[in-house]
């Protein structure tokens, strides 16, 4: 079980989590610390890559097929890193064919308190999983000490 906080525009601001976890959270955490900047922007382009070739298959199923070959044509320019910022140009032409060509993502209406609840979840999933992750490293720090401690 988890409790999250949110703040009044409802993003995740802490959190309660148990105090038990898992020994794996710590073996991953350290797989994503040691990994290298090249290794983090190629795992980027590739997150970016889906994300893109998914808002494309969400625009064919809603019959903008035209849209569809668009955004399936972006793929090849997504470079390491996405330096052109490929994922931008395409979440605003994905926005505009699904909401309209006047939908700003900034702007209050229901589309967008929709997309930032959503967010939150996304956002509080990440934060529950990071958390974990900070407190096996507590965990781990505060054995070592105790063990030097107690020599």
């Amino acid at each position: 079980m988890v409790l999250i906080f949110v703040d009044l525009t409802h993003l995740p601001v802490g959190l309660i989590l148990p105090l038990l976890s898992h020994s794996r959270v710590l073996k991953v955490l350290r797989t994503q610390m040691n990994t290298s900047k090249p290794l983090n922007k190629r795992i980027h382009q590739t997150i970016i890559t889906q994300k893109v070739r998914n808002q494309a298959n969400v625009i064919k199923i809603k019959g903008h097929e035209d849209t569809f070959r668009r955004l399936l044509r972006m793929l090849p320019d997504i470079t390491s890193g996405d330096s052109n910022n490929i994922e931008g140009q395409a979440a605003f032409i994905y926005f505009r064919t699904l909401f309209g060509n006047n939908f700003k993502r900034r702007q209050e209406s229901i589309e967008n308190s929709a997309l930032n609840y959503a967010y939150t979840i996304v956002r509080s999933l990440s934060l529950v999983q990071s958390s974990r992750m900070v407190y096996s490293r507590l965990l781990v720090f505060f054995t070592i000490m105790s063990k030097t401690l107690l020599i």
